[in-house]
């Protein structure tokens, strides 16, 4: 199998993270059919004043929030895994950076979504400044092959 088959792989991978806060949001919000969606407008749909529960609109701030804080880091993500094939950076090491950054993503994205309390938010952080040091990973493997 070609060792950049996984690395590569991630990219598409990584592309579909950063949508999963977003059909969470919508599964969360369905069953309030009450919710005049603007589909003309969709990012100015008013949450929080069509949802009557207060933890619900907190919930759907902080799927906003996370989705667009993982285009952030796709948009990171992404030149750095192609500028190691560019520089025909060592496969492996690239892939193993890649599924760490993934990884890491997921457990942000739940740590995100689960609550906001601060403790939870120390781990948050931790495991986005984790899957950054990844991506920087990623650099310095591409710039030094």
């Amino acid at each position: 199998m070609d060792p950049w088959f996984g690395a590569l792989a991630s990219i598409p991978l990584a592309l579909h993270l950063t949508y999963l806060p977003h059909w969470i949001k919508l599964a969360a919000v369905a069953p309030m059919v009450h919710v005049n969606y603007n589909n003309v407008s969709p990012r100015y749909t008013k949450w929080n004043e069509e949802i009557k529960s207060e933890g619900v609109v907190n919930f759907v701030q902080r799927c906003i929030s996370c989705h667009q804080n993982s285009f952030e880091a796709f948009i990171a993500f992404t030149p750095a895994v192609l500028l190691c094939r560019l520089q025909k950076a060592d496969g492996a090491t690239v892939r193993e950076l890649c599924m760490r950054f993934l990884r890491l993503r997921v457990l942000y994205m739940v740590l995100y979504l689960v609550g906001a309390w601060r403790f939870v938010s120390v781990f948050r952080t931790l495991a986005w400044v984790a899957s950054m040091q990844a991506v920087m990973g990623l650099y310095a493997t591409a710039l030094l092959a």
